[in-house]
């Protein structure tokens, strides 16, 4: 499929869990795993990504962490290829009112793959959730993340404006305290192969205080 000219497409399919405890109402430690499983033309991508942090108040986090990304190719003669990364994350929420809320996110990695050398990248997201209705729980939710890489590596990872993942879905507060799910559309642009990809994405999301 072609897309603006020289641009390729590919259909996917992202499940995603991301959950967050904290102990204290206030302020306290705070805990975070997101883990996710993103399936591909011919390949499934998988993210574990634990960290440990701090809530400096219900609206402000920072977490330290790891992950690991391996990525399995269809072909049973391809061997897994193995992503690492140390992070680190800012995480700021605003209520505005009964109907809409705000996040702003800031994450840093330090990323090492097959070859030999750390990539450095910056990725900046903002969220808003609007629900019209205070009767009706549906909410609109739109998600816009950047990424920019600080270095050239052996193994891939580019300096510069990186790529770009825009979300529009919806999502429900479920009956279990904490809980929500969301479902939606995702635009991905990956600059670097000039590719834009189409994601259909199913998000679960926990956040509980101890």
């Amino acid at each position: 499929m072609t897309v603006a000219g020289s641009a390729t497409a590919e259909n996917q399919v992202w499940v995603s869990y991301v959950g967050q405890a904290r102990i204290g109402e206030q302020s306290g430690p705070s805990l975070w795993l997101d883990l996710h499983e993103r399936r591909r033309s011919d390949s499934t991508l998988f993210i574990v990504r634990p960290g440990i942090g701090y809530a400096f108040s219900p609206n402000l986090f920072m977490h330290v962490g790891f992950a690991w990304v391996p990525l399995d190719a269809d072909d049973p003669a391809a061997a897994t290829v193995n992503e690492l990364r140390l992070w680190q994350q800012v995480i700021g929420n605003r209520t505005f009112n009964d109907a809409f809320k705000g996040q702003l996110r800031a994450r840093f990695e330090e990323r090492w793959g097959p070859g030999e050398e750390f990539g450095y990248r910056l990725r900046l997201l903002a969220r808003g959730q609007l629900q019209p209705s205070q009767v009706f729980p549906l909410q609109l939710v739109v998600v816009n993340e950047v990424f920019v890489g600080f270095n050239d590596t052996d193994w891939a990872a580019k300096q510069g404006f990186d790529q770009n993942r825009l979300f529009v879905g919806l999502g429900v507060d479920t009956k279990i305290k904490g809980v929500r799910v969301e479902a939606g559309y995702m635009s991905v642009y990956l600059n670097g192969v000039d590719r834009f990809d189409s994601v259909a994405a199913i998000n679960l999301t926990s956040n509980n205080v101890f």
